[in-house]
């Protein structure tokens, strides 16, 4: 299992741009009421494998620039 996992506040509903670059976590989870991830929001975590994103959340094309292998999973609305 991930050692690194951040769980993002409930009431969250943007990622803004680069929010989160090159940070150390391994796995992600956002909340249900997240709508949009901007521009570069996680670029460069290269630690970064897992990400648990909201069915209908927009997603910026390069949201996840330069993490590698990391799998995206669409919620279930």
């Amino acid at each position: 299992m991930y050692t690194a996992i951040m769980i993002l506040p409930s009431s969250l509903t943007t990622i803004e741009p680069s929010a989160f670059a090159g940070a150390a976590f391994e796995a992600v989870i956002l909340p249900e009421v997240c709508t949009a991830i901007a521009s570069r929001a996680f670029a460069d975590c290269e630690r970064l494998v897992y990400v648990r994103i909201p069915a209908g959340a927009a997603v910026a094309e390069d949201a996840f620039e330069g993490c590698g292998q990391v799998v995206i999973d669409r919620a279930a609305p």
